[in-house]
């Protein structure tokens, strides 16, 4: 997560915010110091991973990686 800041910071965002959706209060103090928001729908203080707090925690393949973030670039055409 921290390269995925510095990557976009590199961008120069207007307002660079980063949204999770679990993490231990520590990791989300540090992470939201690189960032001007920072949003965590769970924050546990025992956190043995992210899966425990997933209905659905099942691996991304590498061309739903591949095809998520050629959408961030070319915002409208994921999924299409």
């Amino acid at each position: 997560m921290r390269a995925a800041i510095s990557a976009v910071r590199a961008h120069q965002p207007a307002r660079p915010v980063v949204a999770i959706a679990t993490a231990p209060p520590e990791t989300c103090a540090s992470l939201a110091s690189g960032v001007d928001e920072l949003i965590c729908l769970i924050a546990p203080e025992l956190c043995f991973g992210v899966g425990h707090w997933c209905d659905d925690f099942s691996p991304c393949t590498d061309d739903e990686v591949c095809e998520l973030l050629n959408g961030a670039e070319n915002p409208g055409e994921v999924g299409t």
